[in-house]
């Protein structure tokens, strides 16, 4: 305790006399009072904060502590409002305010100003400072009247891609337009990282400022491209790549009036739907931008269609422009602090990584972000720089290459103070590339959220490309991630690790069956959850489950036996944060748990909680049922308006071709109904299939009784069977020969 009071002194000290706290000596603070910390934020400037820690509390749920010299209260309304940005900018709801005295927890997504929820003077155990105490004023928030960070950019992003459509007659590309808003957050990060570190250097609003001053000085030369041109200049960061900003994309915006520049760069300084707050770039180009970014790119893609359209640059797929369809930052952080639990520094700080999907890049991002959390000055430069250099991320939507490019390059800015010299982020189609490039075994990591893509929505092409890429896995309609799998086996080093998320689908259908035996031939499955009942993607329908593996050795008879199982119901932030702590817990709204590898014999993949597995392994233990009874299970008759018929009207001499039906609803516990009502057609005699003229011969009234229901047996499909068990059940197949039928329909 008293080392928690020595570090807290020091936090809140107004003269810090040569006393400085390292990275890992403030984490420590952070998780002996049960916080997870996620990294540290340096203070800018201003001289009334220390520091702000970002803090996970689930995976998902997230506050920034800060550390004030002064007492909060004692701040005017301006730098309470700077303060609480932090939070905001990081797309962090809550922020937990630390002075010498109280600790004030607040919520900032409240009108009029951010809401202080509680206020408590400092107790000798910090009790008001654990996160057990946050769980309790969660409860108290009020309901949110200002929208997050990310929507309020969405809807300003969404908003001007309309109206640059509209001003340009709607003849730019969505391409140009993306390319236009890449440009700007490019130079508005690079404005306020600038500005949060070197103040005196620049003024407050260099674009803003420029925009004013070319528009007086120079009226008839000015456009949009020369002004960008000049700011990035004027900021001073050296050369800019050209795959991180392209001019020549924007010459088509020209001509757009300066009334329309001038509110259009407005609208990325001030926050029209939330404007207790302005946009900070420099702290979301830190984080914030994976997720951001992840929303941004789905907004910007449109799908291709041959229809033409009154708008056609303007159509946005709306449950991807609400929010509703990205990766959530949750899954990227857990994936990526998997891999650090899992491998040792050295080779956590220096890993050669492949997305193949990598849409916004939010697992290559995040993993990035870890490393640099990780990397805290102890290697040198040059290691942690490799992770960027030895990255490879496909993507056929341009778009989505560039707005990762922008977001990697800006968190090598802030690591480094310099671009990257290079990034492999290429617009190609993963499997074309890996069908005509040779990287097998060349990846430590393999993380993707691969498209989840359906058989017959691929046109013939890509359906052909896809059955020849598969070869031997090629089963029944395969949907197109399956060629992800396949793809991440060959191309990880024996030892390497992959990471997906994958549609809950992929465990238990027959198309996947062959992949499902070739990864348990070839890889260890070390992680598997089931998180079909969370709503990960929203209301999409799409049913969801976290697999990672590791690569066999080829030679090694050692195997890792165990794989750990969750089961998730709600919480799954928590549950996933039990995981990486090793906590094997058994609950309503989660379970965890460990089992052998042999579960991934079977032909599906069932996740069970650990009670169901525990019953399920003991019953296997027993004798089945079949071993004592001949088990019959469900038909189909290929037409039982025909073939079902009321005993009443079957000649009492011709029963013997029938059989008795009871029907789902008639059926009883342990017994038979008194009364059988309904008796089903059944060609056979002493288990032998008749022919026609058997029938005709001893059973004429039934003979004639198919006869007049030929119009009903002509509607049948040439495929049908009739009177057929449903073969996947292994029951015995009922069906009259392809003669037989050929006769009644004549």
């Amino acid at each position: 305790m008293e080392a928690l009071f020595d570090t807290y002194n020091i936090l809140t000290s107004k003269v810090q006399n040569g006393i400085s706290l390292s990275i890992d000596q403030i984490g420590k603070f952070a998780s002996e009072l049960g916080w997870n910390p996620s990294y540290f934020e340096k203070p800018t400037l201003e001289d009334f904060a220390n520091g702000h820690i970002i803090v996970e509390h689930g995976l998902e749920n997230t506050a920034v502590l800060s550390f004030l010299n002064i007492e909060f209260e004692e701040l005017s309304t301006i730098q309470q409002r700077l303060l609480i940005n932090i939070s905001y900018n990081n797309l962090v709801d809550w922020h937990i305010v630390v002075d010498r005295n109280y600790i004030n927890y607040i919520y900032n997504r409240s009108l009029p100003g951010a809401s202080v929820i509680s206020r408590n003077k400092l107790d000798s155990k910090f009790n008001d400072l654990r996160s057990e105490a946050f769980d309790k004023v969660r409860g108290k928030k009020p309901s949110p009247n200002l929208p997050p960070l990310d929507d309020a950019l969405i809807d300003t992003i969404s908003y001007w891609k309309r109206n640059l459509a509209s001003l340009t007659n709607y003849s730019v590309t969505n391409g140009e337009i993306s390319s236009l808003f890449n440009t700007i957050f490019f130079i508005r990060a690079l404005e306020d990282t600038k500005k949060r570190y070197d103040k005196d250097s620049i003024g407050d609003k260099i674009l803003m400022d420029e925009f004013n001053l070319l528009t007086l000085s120079q009226p008839d030369n000015f456009n949009i491209t020369y002004l960008l041109k000049h700011v990035i200049k004027k900021l001073d960061y050296g050369e800019v790549p050209e795959d991180i900003v392209n001019f020549d994309t924007l010459k088509v915006f020209n001509e757009l009036p300066k009334r329309d520049v001038q509110f259009l760069i407005r609208d990325f300084y001030i926050n029209k739907v939330a404007d207790l707050y302005t946009y900070d770039f420099s702290i979301m180009s830190k984080h914030a931008f994976s997720r951001i970014y992840e929303r941004y790119v789905s907004i910007l893609k449109i799908e291709e269609t041959p229809q033409t359209s009154l708008w056609p640059v303007v159509a946005e797929e709306l449950n991807k422009a609400t929010g509703t369809v990205y990766t959530p930052q949750y899954i990227a952080r857990f994936f990526a602090k998997y891999l650090q639990s899992q491998l040792p520094v050295s080779k956590f700080l220096n890993l050669k990584t492949l997305e193949p999907a990598i849409g916004s890049g939010i697992f290559i991002r995040t993993l990035l972000e870890l490393q640099w959390e990780a990397f805290d000055g102890q290697l040198e430069e040059n290691i942690y720089r490799n992770n960027f250099e030895n990255l490879l991320g496909l993507d056929i939507d341009e778009n989505a290459c560039q707005a990762t490019r922008l977001s990697i390059s800006l968190l090598h800015l802030l690591a480094f103070n310099k671009f990257p010299s290079k990034l492999n982020i290429l617009n190609k189609e993963s499997v074309d590339y890996f069908m005509t490039s040779n990287h097998n075994n060349e990846f430590d990591v393999i993380i993707s959220n691969p498209p989840f893509v359906q058989f017959n929505s691929l046109d013939e092409e890509n359906k052909n490309k896809l059955k020849n890429y598969l070869g031997p896995l090629y089963r029944g309609k395969p949907d197109l991630y399956f060629a992800f799998l396949k793809l991440a086996i060959e191309a990880l080093k024996p030892g390497g690790y992959a990471a997906f998320v994958l549609p809950h689908s992929f465990l238990v259908t027959d198309g996947a069956k062959l992949l499902r035996k070739y990864l348990a031939e070839n890889v260890i499955i070390k992680f598997w959850a089931d998180l079909s009942s969370i709503g990960v993607f929203g209301n999409t329908g799409v049913y969801v489950t976290l697999l990672i593996f590791q690569k066999k050795h080829p030679h090694s008879s050692r195997e890792t036996n165990n794989v750990t199982i969750l089961k998730c119901n709600r919480n799954v932030g928590k549950a996933l944060e039990d995981v990486l702590n090793c906590n094997f817990v058994e609950q309503k709204n989660y379970s965890i748990y460990q089992v052998e590898q042999d579960i991934f014999q079977r032909d599906q993949w069932f996740v069970l909680s650990k009670f169901e597995y525990s019953l399920n392994k003991r019953l296997e233990t027993f004798r089945k049922l079949d071993e004592f009874l001949d088990i019959k299970q469900g038909f189909n008759s290929g037409g039982d308006e025909v073939f079902i018929r009321d005993v009443v009207d079957i000649p009492a001499n011709e029963l013997s071709i029938y059989i008795p039906h009871v029907r789902d609803r008639e059926m009883e516990t342990y017994t038979l109904p008194e009364v059988i009502t309904k008796y089903f057609f059944y060609p056979f005699v002493n288990g032998q299939k008749v022919d026609q003229e058997y029938i005709m011969k001893n059973f004429p009234a039934t003979w004639d009784y198919l006869l007049s229901k030929r119009a009903i047996l002509s509607k049948t499909k040439k495929k049908r069977r009739i009177g057929g068990f449903h073969p996947e059940l292994e029951t015995q197949k009922i069906c009259f020969s392809l003669k037989l039928l050929g006769h009644i329909l004549q």
